[in-house]
C-alpha cells in the first residue's frame, strides 16, 4: 500500500504596497519596503533587487515620485 503524500503550495509572499521614500533614517521594515517596492516598479526580481545597492534604491525610488530630484550620487 502507498503512502499518501501531502501536496503543499508554494505559499504567495505578502508584498508591500508602498513605502515613505522622503525619511531620513529606514528601520529594517522600511529597508524590507524598499527592496519590495523598487522590484515591483522597475520589475526586478525581488532576489537581485536585495543584492543591490540601497541608496541607489532609495534614489531610484525618489526618482520616480519626483522627476527633478537629484539623486545621492550626483550631488
Amino acid at each position: 500500500m502507498a503512502k499518501d503524500f501531502k501536496k503543499t503550495t508554494k505559499k504567495v509572499r505578502a508584498r508591500y504596497l508602498s513605502v515613505d521614500v522622503w525619511r531620513t533614517h529606514f528601520g529594517p521594515i522600511s529597508i524590507a519596503a524598499i527592496y519590495d517596492v523598487y522590484s515591483q516598479k522597475l520589475n526586478v526580481p525581488y532576489r537581485d533587487a536585495k543584492r543591490l545597492d540601497f541608496t541607489n534604491c532609495v534614489d531610484a525610488l525618489r526618482k520616480l515620485e519626483s522627476p527633478e530630484y537629484i539623486p545621492h550620487s550626483q550631488r
